[in-house]
């Protein structure tokens, strides 16, 4: 697998006038906010013209793929293409899905049934009808991923937080594993800063020095506080230099 980092994080697929202006908005500021790099593409593709190069490329250059299912997402062709090749990736290894079912039962997407079935009967009425397998296919696939349900939170901010600190975290175990916390612009002053406090290079095995250190690492979620422990769980404990 290439170790080529990703273009972008997260690729938001959705239905435009369901989510657009409200929880696809609310996300990708949040997102954004904490310097989580997003893909949104405001345009959808009328019937019968094909995803571009550019928006494919997207999808393959993100880490992660947030899919919004809303009431009306099945019925859009453009949403089930973007879906095909979202699930092409993801089955490749190359890509993480989240699914967020966003005003819709899971189960209706997982079966296909009542609203869903009326938008693929529609679907099977077009010319271009030889993609509905392939449509059908993603959706389940998708609805057999472990996803959010919207009815499940008290209201969209939480559910915008819940989604925003996963994938943080995500983003942030995935760095120190690709770099072990070397290299990172910052990272040498701290870890200078909590090699002092854990006085490494003391005698462990003196009398004088045969105690418990604890140190607390403290900021706010997704500042690097899982880095900076990454990286001592590697540079201190692995190599031993104190016991443990």
């Amino acid at each position: 697998m290439s170790s080529t980092l990703p273009k972008y994080d997260v690729f938001l697929s959705f239905r435009g006038p369901d989510t657009r202006r409200n929880f696809i908005s609310f996300l990708n500021k949040e997102l954004n906010r904490k310097n989580i790099r997003t893909f949104k593409d405001d345009q959808e593709l009328t019937s019968g013209q094909i995803i571009s190069p550019e928006l494919e490329n997207a999808i393959k250059d993100s880490k992660f793929a947030v899919v919004v299912v809303s009431v009306n997402y099945a019925a859009s062709s453009w949403c089930l293409d973007e879906l095909v090749k979202i699930m092409d990736f993801q089955k490749q290894g190359s890509l993480t899905v989240m699914p967020i079912f966003y005003g819709v039962d899971p189960c209706l997407v997982r079966w296909q049934i009542r609203e869903v079935a009326e938008q693929f009967k529609k679907h099977e009425a077009r010319k271009d009808c030889e993609k509905v397998p392939l449509w059908r296919q993603a959706l389940t696939d998708l609805a057999n991923i472990s996803g959010d349900c919207s009815s499940k939170w008290e209201d969209d901010s939480k559910l915008v937080d819940d989604i925003t600190e996963r994938i943080s975290k995500e983003l942030m175990s995935t760095t120190a594993a690709r770099s072990n916390g070397r290299n990172l612009e910052g990272i040498d002053g701290h870890m200078e800063a909590l090699y002092r406090l854990l006085n490494l290079n003391s005698n462990s095995n003196s009398n004088s020095n045969k105690s418990v250190r604890v140190v607390g690492i403290w900021a706010r979620g997704g500042n690097g506080s899982a880095l900076v422990y990454a990286v001592i769980c590697d540079d201190v404990f692995q190599t031993s230099r104190i016991p443990y």
